[in-house]
């Protein structure tokens, strides 16, 4: 009887422990980048990070990750009179299969060429297989570079987070809400993706 009681207060104290971890955590990451979400007083960006978001069976750009690519092609317009211009990055996943058939990178940078973005002010990153490998993969950049990252809002908050502490000079545009049916499953992946990316930032660096 003495066992089971010690056991229930353990496991009490497990999830107790465990949901003030998520909240922290979480609470953490939203109050450092709400503040960076479309600002008011934005500043010209000198890169435009989309992060990938996957790709229809016939290889261009699913919905989400058009909506994206059209959120990066709004912000380039709004700056490309002036003297210097954004280039837009395409960070996504290249992966090596044996028909060579998923190229998230190249099909971004295509679709960007066939709306008018011209392929100079292009870069493409092939290994961006994760959030937290397109902001690693940032690091050849100036450091005074000013970066806009474009993705949904769910998912902004964390990107922003991770370069956030990694000392970049930040922006995060969200791209429209895509409801497929599975927004919620995403969003709870997302408060545990959030979990992990603050315990490695804030005591693995």
């Amino acid at each position: 009887m003495l066992a089971r009681k010690i056991i229930g207060i353990l496991l009490l104290v497990i999830f107790a422990v465990s949901f003030l971890t998520v909240l922290i955590a979480n609470g953490v990451v939203f109050s450092l980048t709400a503040p960076h979400i479309s600002p008011k007083d934005d500043q010209k960006p000198d890169y435009i990070l989309v992060l990938g978001a996957g790709l229809n069976d016939d290889g261009s750009p699913g919905r989400m990750l058009r909506d994206r690519l059209n959120t990066a092609i709004d912000l380039y317009e709004k700056y490309k009179n002036e003297a210097s211009v954004p280039t837009i990055i395409v960070s996504g996943d290249r992966s090596i299969n044996e028909d060579k058939s998923y190229d998230e990178v190249t099909a971004m940078h295509n679709y960007l060429l066939e709306k008018g973005i011209p392929d100079e002010s292009v870069l493409e990153d092939p290994y961006g297989f994760s959030t937290s490998e397109s902001i690693a993969n940032l690091h050849n950049l100036e450091k005074d570079a000013h970066i806009a990252i474009v993705t949904q809002e769910y998912h902004l908050y964390r990107a922003l987070f991770i370069a956030y502490m990694n000392d970049y000079s930040i922006s995060g545009y969200a791209a429209p809400p895509y409801d497929d049916g599975m927004q919620f499953y995403r969003e709870l992946r997302e408060i545990a993706a959030r979990m992990k990316d603050f315990f490695l930032c804030v005591f693995a660096s």
